[in-house]
């Protein structure tokens, strides 16, 4: 092909391709997405304001992402159980109080939902709970907590934070010297909003303190005042009032699972670029 028609055809390409846009484009504006009297708000002007407001991208990433993952479920073979799902639209029902199949289909016309899509729906939510099952399940939970027990030690704490190390090393003298209390030394000086209750800020997992502060925490043992750590803008103290070694229970396995399925979505999403060619036709 010579280049002269290399580039008609490029251009003929191009031209549709506007052409298609500026169609998609005066569909979206002519198409009303709500009605208020005699006040109509399109399709087009409604992506926009959510598009401006930062709502619109956030929507389609979940959109995307929840594909992905009914995807990676069906690849793997997962499907969901008449019975599951039976069990799963009764527990709407008597969650949503519809007590009888007319009071259902009320409910369903009211929205403009039709049955089929109501039931795609709960079941995509049970395919959702089988892929994490797969992906975060107890053998694979045990394993983590197994290898990295210490993440799960539970920590009672109080915290202050400061603007200056020279304040925060000040503090940790007259606790330790003076025998101040680090409770009114919180409510005094901290700058967390902790302050108002002593610096007390409850129990809290090892691993989920921030980085800075759980490296710090390592080795620290009940009554052991930590700090001051860089963290943020501030300097912060932080009192170990207890530490309960970690346990298998069931909102460790949870928190466990959570944190599992979370870093196998990532790796997914990682590999699976996003974009919003939506965007393309808002103008």
């Amino acid at each position: 092909m010579s280049t002269t028609n290399a580039r008609s055809s490029a251009e003929r390409a191009l031209t549709r391709c506007d052409h298609n846009l500026m169609n998609d484009a005066t569909f979206l504006q002519s198409t009303p997405a709500a009605r208020l009297g005699d006040i109509n708000v399109s399709l087009h002007s409604l992506l926009r304001r959510e598009h401006t407001k930062g709502e619109l991208v956030p929507w389609l990433r979940r959109a995307a992402t929840e594909a992905l993952l009914l995807e990676h479920a069906r690849s793997l073979g997962l499907r969901v159980e008449d019975s599951a799902l039976q069990k799963a639209a009764d527990h709407f029902r008597r969650r949503n109080r519809l007590l009888s199949a007319a009071d259902t289909q009320a409910w369903l016309a009211e929205r403009r939902i039709s049955a089929e899509d109501f039931e795609s729906t709960l079941e995509n939510d049970l395919l959702f709970a089988k892929l994490r099952q797969h992906v975060a399940g107890p053998d694979r939970v045990a394993e983590r907590f197994g290898a990295r027990p210490a993440e799960y030690d539970r920590l009672q704490l109080r915290r202050i934070v400061v603007a200056r190390e020279d304040l925060a090393r000040e503090i940790v003298t007259q606790v330790f010297e003076e025998g101040a209390d680090f409770a009114a030394q919180a409510a005094e000086h901290s700058q967390h909003p902790s302050r108002k209750d002593g610096g007390a800020v409850g129990v809290i997992l090892r691993c989920q303190v921030e980085p800075p502060l759980r490296e710090a925490l390592n080795d620290a043992k009940a009554g052991d005042i930590v700090g001051p750590v860089a963290a943020g803008e501030g300097f912060h103290l932080v009192l170990v009032e207890e530490l309960t070694p970690a346990r298998l229970d069931a909102p460790t396995a949870e928190l466990i699972g959570q944190q599992l399925f979370q870093a196998w979505l990532a790796d997914k999403l990682a590999a699976a670029p996003f974009s919003a060619p939506l965007l393309d036709f808002l103008g």
